[in-house]
């Protein structure tokens, strides 16, 4: 299953539209096992993260502890978890092809109506109910230096947010 979250609740079709790294316009989706990575507000910073075959024992001790996947966010950003509604949209995987399958990113050159549309009252309890653990930090821009550092797989979400008051 393939997934564009939004805040908007009227998408009837999604166009492509240019990105900072792609030569062409393009519409984003993210494959369901990184859905979570999605169930937060558009701007807020997130580094998010779990083991692979090539994570150490060390850092996962360090990083996760019994936790199957992190998603790490300033604390300053818990009320707006807590409070935005999220739109969930369910697309054809037709026309769609991988872009990053760590990130679980797929791209398509094509429009895309969406097959559905789930909507999310609550962000922060749609990533716990998920399995998924958050952990609210002071500083996300040195906890992601450190995560990049290590051998865990992570995304680095809208991290140029991070640090600025725009919550």
């Amino acid at each position: 299953m393939l997934y564009h979250v939004s805040e908007s609740d009227s998408i009837d079709v999604f166009e492509p539209r240019w990105a900072e790294s792609q030569t062409a316009a393009i519409v984003w989706a993210i494959h369901e096992r990184r859905l979570h990575n999605y169930l937060l507000p558009r701007d807020c910073p997130r580094v998010a993260y779990c083991a692979n075959a090539n994570t150490t024992q060390a850092d996962v001790e360090q990083y996760l502890g019994t936790s199957r996947t992190v998603i790490a966010v300033e604390g300053r950003w818990a009320q707006r978890l807590y409070s935005t509604q999220l739109y969930c949209y369910e697309l054809p995987a037709d026309g769609f092809r991988v872009s990053d399958a760590g990130a679980g990113y797929y791209i398509s050159e094509q429009s895309v109506t969406p097959i559905a549309v789930l909507r999310i009252e609550n962000p922060m309890l749609a990533i716990l109910e998920r399995g998924i653990e958050l952990r609210f930090m002071r500083d996300l821009i040195a906890f992601g230096d450190r995560v990049v550092a290590s051998t865990v797989q992570f995304s680095l979400i809208r991290m140029r947010n991070a640090g600025n008051s725009a919550a």
